[in-house]
């Protein structure tokens, strides 16, 4: 009879480790898609205080160890334009993840590519311009970021071609060379390394000859300029001297295509603005459009900022840098400016003469501003 009560207690045990293990494991599941870095390492802790018992008592008191690594698993796609915004946000929530891991919270991370499968530019740049600026302001330095060799070899290829194993000092592997990524020349820079850009772009200047070129030339110029100059003003006065204080940029030629993209990671058009243009122009240009003065979502400014060719600086040579762009677009009838700052996108593209302009906001925020252009190398 003994035996037979102590079976069935071993029995209802095993079932109720089964379904706590069972039930963490969907949570922890569950939070890779919701949930934030620290409920996903709470839930990862609890897994292990059921499933190895006998450690508890050993554990019990220090339940994490600050000093580990936290792991934080890469989106499947780290991409800014496909699959309904769904991966813009997913990347977004990852790159803040990272930011507020490090950056706030003062720990390591360990960044797991093994599931990632797809990466586009703009995303791809916005995340090395993070990954840089946290080495730059962390404690730890290069330590506080380490990574695995992504599963797929193009990923693996696409990380050592924008310099990432450069930047985390990761020893690279040899993998196969790849025509649409080994086109992307990757630099970065301040205010006081202009000259780093022109090196980058000396071979895109050579293809482009037409009068349209000097346009582009001077847009990329421009658009470099305004990370530093308007991208990081809080006030009447800036500091270049910030490590912040610097743009990123990929720059190609691929299928007869110039492509050009740059990161800031400064407060956003939608913060500057209002200091760079006047409060007076930019209620002029949203009644003309017809927005609400009391709602101007961050698309809205991001248009204005397109738009309007007014600078801070007052001088006639600046603040062309967008519109230049846009009229090359009109002239040729066809290529596109896409323009994320924080919350917001616009889109100015030209399609076989037929121009359209694109306003969309979202959900979470790409924390700062990344412009990117393309046009066929034959129009310009």
């Amino acid at each position: 009879m003994k035996n037979k009560v102590k079976i069935r207690k071993k029995r209802i045990e095993k079932i109720l480790f089964m379904y706590r293990t069972s039930t963490l494991k969907k949570k922890l599941k569950n939070s890779f898609a919701s949930a934030n870095w620290k409920v996903r390492e709470m839930h990862r802790e609890n897994f292990k205080h059921i499933k190895y018992p006998k450690r508890r008592v050993k554990i019990f008191h220090k339940r994490v160890n600050p000093n580990k690594p936290v792991p934080l698993l890469a989106p499947i796609k780290i991409d800014y334009y496909y699959n309904n915004d769904k991966n813009l946000e997913l990347t977004n929530k990852f790159i803040n993840d990272l930011r507020d891991c490090t950056i706030v919270n003062g720990r390591r991370v360990f960044i797991d590519f093994s599931q990632t499968i797809f990466i586009s530019a703009a995303a791809m740049l916005s995340l090395l311009a993070e990954v840089d600026l946290i080495i730059r302001q962390s404690k730890h330095g290069r330590r506080v970021v380490s990574f695995s060799n992504p599963k797929e070899e193009k990923i693996e290829s696409i990380l050592k071609q924008v310099g990432f194993y450069d930047l985390v000092k990761k020893q690279k592997r040899t993998t196969k060379e790849y025509p649409d990524v080994t086109f992307w020349k990757y630099t970065s820079g301040s205010l006081s390394e202009p000259v780093l850009a022109n090196e980058m772009l000396a071979e895109i200047r050579k293809s482009l000859k037409s009068y349209n070129s000097k346009k582009l030339y001077r847009g990329f110029i421009e658009a470099m300029s305004n990370s530093v100059e308007h991208a990081y003003l809080n006030g009447p006065e800036k500091d270049t001297q910030n490590d912040e204080s610097k743009w990123w940029t990929f720059a190609g030629i691929y299928d007869d295509k110039v492509i050009v993209v740059i990161c800031d990671k400064g407060v956003g058009i939608p913060s500057t603005l209002p200091n760079t243009q006047g409060r007076s122009v930019l209620v002029d240009f949203f009644k003309n459009i017809g927005v609400s003065l009391h709602k101007v979502s961050d698309s809205s400014y991001i248009k204005a900022a397109a738009t309007l060719s007014r600078t801070r600086t007052g001088q006639a040579n600046r603040g062309k840098g967008f519109t230049d762009i846009t009229s090359v677009i009109d002239s040729i009838g066809t290529g596109m400016l896409s323009i994320f700052s924080n919350k917001g996108r616009y889109i100015y593209k030209g399609n076989k003469g037929v121009i359209k302009d694109i306003v969309k906001d979202y959900k979470t925020s790409v924390y700062g501003t990344i412009v990117e252009w393309s046009f066929p190398l034959k129009d310009v």
